[in-house]
């Protein structure tokens, strides 16, 4: 049986910070000085449109917030971080360099651990734990990456590659359920860009 944890455990959730520089962005809530928490969660889409140099922008940004652990998944716009991407448009090096950059020395320097989809296990200092289920897929909406189609189930299907588990206390996706806070602006008509699976409604 899954134990529950009764400690207090301080997140902060952020996402779509697409490059944002914290010493500069001091108009918005989101600037420093932020509050320390226990867990940093940031849910995708670090960049504007991939490549390096922003992802080491993303990666310093990261370093500047004081979490004892930060957990980082990649976004439809984050590229080079979707091997597929990679294979389609050739540029499997980049791909590559850019997954390194965001596993390697400089990720950890500024305490971040970046995830694949599927269930991760962490214990904090304070010994409370927690299963936390990523996926940086979302339904396709325009030409990035990591996209799905509106019918398709990769969380509850228990054939897909890395299924949500029974036993996960959080789940951390880039793509919205459908209807809630998925509403977004096309051609003057508001769209629900959200997933049918995340939000449990049937698939047609």
């Amino acid at each position: 049986m899954h134990a529950i944890s009764t400690m207090p455990v301080r997140f902060m959730c952020i996402s779509d910070t697409h490059g944002v520089k914290l010493d500069e962005n001091t108009q918005h809530p989101f600037s420093l000085p932020l509050p320390k928490v226990d867990v940093l969660l940031h849910s995708g889409d670090l960049t504007q449109c991939g490549s390096i140099r922003p992802f080491k922008d993303a990666l310093d940004m990261m370093g500047q917030i004081d979490a004892e652990l930060k957990l980082v998944i990649a976004g439809n716009h984050d590229l080079e971080l979707d091997p597929q991407y990679g294979v389609e448009e050739g540029e499997e090096e980049e791909c590559a360099e850019a997954i390194a950059l965001m596993t390697g020395p400089l990720a950890e320097k500024a305490g971040v651990t970046y995830l694949s989809e599927g269930a991760h296990s962490f214990t904090l200092s304070s010994g409370a734990t927690f299963i936390i289920y990523v996926s940086p897929y979302s339904v396709e909406y325009g030409d990035y990456v990591f996209g799905t189609k509106l019918t398709e189930d990769r969380y509850n299907n228990k054939t897909a590659d890395n299924p949500i588990p029974d036993k996960a206390d959080i789940i951390m996706t880039h793509g919205p359920p459908q209807t809630i806070r998925d509403t977004c602006l096309h051609d003057g008509k508001e769209l629900n860009v959200g997933c049918p699976a995340l939000s449990m409604q049937p698939l047609e």
